[in-house]
């Protein structure tokens, strides 16, 4: 149990077995600590030195052998609440390091059908209520398929709420957006091919394109892209008579 605790927080399983028998044994040599834990005696040696460099031990020369002395368990509480206070202070640099690293755009990029489908599961899965542009002129037979049996019965029980600007043309994913979400409908010829946009979570845009040729998505993560996309959504959105 004692062994367990070290090892959840500070120590490796071994540096914890030499750790326990030294304190047992106080003032050592590590030949003993070794014997004690039922470790070899040169990996010992390599670990109590380790333990040493990490201010855990201390060592002395006694009669031609090295005797190691590990700190007590009250120092060894001290230690990390020390450790753990020096880095809650930091704890603003590592944000705002982390911040400067997540917010950079980041795309990635979906080539098959069961990659397109995992876009739309994720999608399904957001916490946020999102936005679609949808045209839907040539979808690929399987991706219709996955959308009609699977997507979108799923897409019915789900609590998100969907606005859509929509294609006129007559294919049931279409007619699905057009009867169960808030939806503009265009009915203009230049507003007729196999793709959707999806402005989604807080920070991304799908870009999937449905047509057999062309089957794959493209995810850009990137905040202002994301509200630049909702800001021409709502622009179109609001215009509607």
């Amino acid at each position: 149990m004692i062994q367990k605790i070290l090892t959840d927080i500070w120590f490796t399983q071994n540096e914890a077995s030499l750790y326990l028998a030294s304190l047992e044994l106080w003032l050592a040599p590590a030949s003993s600590i070794a014997r004690k834990a039922g470790k070899n005696r040169v990996t010992a040696y390599g670990i109590l030195q380790d333990l040493e460099k990490k201010w855990y031990a201390t060592s002395k020369k006694k009669w031609n052998a090295t005797y190691f002395l590990v700190i007590s368990p009250e120092d060894l509480l001290k230690k990390h609440q020390q450790q753990t206070s020096t880095l809650e202070q930091a704890l603003p640099e590592f944000i705002g390091l982390m911040n400067t690293v997540w917010s950079k755009p980041k795309m990635f990029w979906y080539t098959d059908l069961q990659w397109l489908k995992d876009v739309y599961n994720n999608i399904l899965h957001s916490l946020e209520n999102f936005s679609v542009f949808l045209w839907t002129k040539d979808i690929h037979p399987d991706f219709h398929h996955f959308l009609e049996h699977d997507f979108l019965p799923r897409r019915i029980k789900s609590p998100i709420t969907c606005r859509a600007i929509v294609s006129k043309s007559d294919s049931f994913y279409a007619n699905f957006n057009r009867e169960t979400h808030d939806a503009l409908v265009i009915d203009s010829p230049i507003f007729d091919i196999a793709n959707e946009i999806i402005i989604y979570d807080h920070d991304k845009v799908a870009i999937c394109l449905f047509s057999s040729q062309e089957l794959s998505a493209t995810v850009v993560q990137s905040k202002t892209f994301h509200d630049c996309m909702l800001w021409i959504f709502d622009l179109i959105f609001k215009k509607r008579i």
